[in-house]
């Protein structure tokens, strides 16, 4: 039986090219991401999860074919080590991330589950054909597939060079592309990021006199009183909407006769003022 699906292809870019070139200067010249994490992850779950994200994101399973990048249809490669970890201020020396990609010579991604305290779900993709943003796409499409949600997939075909000429003039670099920065050092670069297990909702208090604010939660202080003098800002008093960090306990006013815990500032000095 023949498939009249199409399959996903596209031109090599001349950047890409310049990755291809120089891939042995830098092996594996590769684009990686590193989740930690806290329980365990059943290891087909897992697979079924990347074989599910990389059909939606077809750029996970390409491999070279001459000049043209071409959707090989197998699942990116699901590795499983016990023990290992990684060690974020050793990073050129850790044997997972400086490995070639995948089990197979033109395999140009993998993942990796390490199954050690932290649980730790690594992605590699060959710079050539996913950058850090397309990474992410596919890595968040991969834990959207453990939560039995649908991802929301990457078929589209642009590369770098098809946007340049879509959006730039002749002979003048598009403003997207202009470096702003200034160059970084030679070597590994790494961010690290940390991301709550569950986002604390924050209450929204409407502007006193006023209708609720649309645009989100914002600092709001009682008008200033007789016994603030001109220009000054009350103390808050027991009740009043204040602007804390989640889960921060709210201390008593001094004075009260109820004991102090947590932080031992009071809310009024949070704010800058003295209580």
């Amino acid at each position: 039986m023949t498939s009249t699906t199409p399959v996903f292809t596209r031109p090599i870019s001349a950047t890409e090219r310049l990755y291809l070139a120089t891939e042995p200067l830098a092996e594996p010249f590769a684009i990686q991401l590193v989740v930690e994490g806290a329980g365990d992850i059943d290891v087909d779950a897992l697979r079924r999860a990347v074989e599910g994200a990389s059909h939606a994101c077809p750029g996970a399973r390409l491999v070279r074919r001459g000049e043209n990048w071409v959707d090989s249809g197998l699942t990116p490669h699901l590795d499983i080590v016990e023990h290992g970890g990684v060690d974020f201020t050793a990073l050129d020396a850790n044997p997972i991330l400086t490995r070639p990609l995948g089990a197979t010579a033109d395999a140009t991604t993998e993942v990796v589950l390490v199954t050690s305290d932290p649980t730790t779900v690594i992605f590699r993709a060959f710079h050539g054909v996913m950058d850090a943003k397309g990474l992410g796409i596919w890595a968040a499409d991969v834990f959207r597939v453990l939560r039995g949600e649908e991802p929301l997939g990457a078929p589209d075909t642009t590369a770098d060079h098809t946007l340049v000429d879509r959006i730039g003039a002749p002979g003048t670099p598009p403003g997207c592309c202009r470096r702003t920065d200034p160059p970084r050092r030679r070597g590994t670069h790494s961010r690290r990021r940390t991301v709550p297990l569950a986002a604390p909702q924050r209450r929204r208090h409407p502007p006193v006199g006023g209708s609720p604010d649309r645009r989100g939660p914002r600092r709001h202080h009682r008008p200033p009183g007789p016994a603030d003098g001109a220009g000054g800002s009350a103390p808050p008093r027991s009740g009043d909407p204040i602007d804390r960090e989640p889960g921060a306990a709210v201390v008593p006013r001094r004075g009260s006769g109820a004991e102090r815990s947590g932080d031992q500032r009071t809310p009024a000095r949070r704010h800058g003022r003295k209580a």
